[in-house]
């Protein structure tokens, strides 16, 4: 047995998201888990057999998704764990190549798509710029040297083995400045480490994103959460405040920044 899918979900029935519907129908993938935060009240709907359903009621967030997965993983004799969420779409032939790569990928390798959003801006694989800002680099399918280009999480494939001597994905962070966390500690414990960068192109949907502040400032505490934690994060905080404070118009995300930092 080679990759075991795990797909993160919070609020959502499975069998409604685009990358249960654009990649794990797929009746090649023999299981995957289901990593659920969603709160008790939710009630989640699975008919799919091949699920491994977790359910985390109080939203662990997604590197304990990840480290629970990578747990059942290796207990059941995979070697590869593919991370999913739940609006990612796949390209059609994308399970031929995750199974074809798993067969001929070096070790220290992390695997991921090129990923783009809905209106086809580009979103991974990207570095860190000025001020902080991901940039996201258009780059062809290959292998990279890994650390100044990384992938963000959804679609990226990694070794059971290697993701536990990083010593797992860090549970403090829930959902920000996971990848980057994770791969600059790949990076350190891989002195060779590299990306292979897929053929397939994924796509991103942020259409949940909203215009609300009240809903804006709750995401953004968890960011900012996850932004006190991450050393190297505080530029890009920064500037994630500054920029929400001139699209709302509204002082309450300088307050929340300056209540984490100071």
């Amino acid at each position: 047995m080679k990759i075991l899918p795990v797909i993160v979900l919070y609020n959502a029935l499975l069998g409604e998201q685009k990358s249960y519907l654009s990649l794990l129908r797929d009746s090649r993938w023999r299981e995957f888990v289901v990593y659920d935060n969603s709160p008790e009240s939710f009630v989640q709907k699975i008919s799919d057999e091949r699920a491994v359903y977790v359910r985390d009621s109080s939203n662990g967030g997604l590197s304990k998704a990840y480290n629970k997965a990578a747990e059942i993983a290796r207990k059941k004799g995979y070697e590869w764990l593919l991370l999913l969420d739940q609006d990612t779409t796949f390209p059609d032939y994308a399970t031929d190549e995750y199974f074809r790569l798993a067969d001929e990928t070096s070790v220290q390798t992390i695997i991921a798509p090129r990923l783009v959003s809905s209106a086809g801006k580009r979103i991974s694989p990207c570095r860190r710029g000025f001020f902080g800002k991901s940039v996201a680099e258009n780059l062809k399918s290959g292998i990279y040297p890994l650390g100044k280009t990384v992938p963000v999480n959804s679609g990226t494939c990694l070794r059971i083995s290697e993701i536990e001597r990083c010593g797992g994905y860090d549970e403090r962070l829930h959902l920000d400045f996971v990848d980057f966390d994770f791969v600059g500690r790949f990076v350190k414990t891989f002195a060779s480490s590299k990306l292979q960068l897929m053929d397939s192109v994924a796509v991103q949907d942020f259409a949940n994103d909203t215009d609300d502040a009240d809903k804006m400032l709750i995401r953004f505490k968890s960011f900012s959460n996850d932004a006190r934690i991450h050393p190297e994060s505080f530029m890009v905080a920064l500037r994630h405040t500054i920029s929400l404070t001139l699209r709302t118009k509204k002082m309450c995300f300088i307050l929340e920044f300056f209540k984490i930092y100071f």
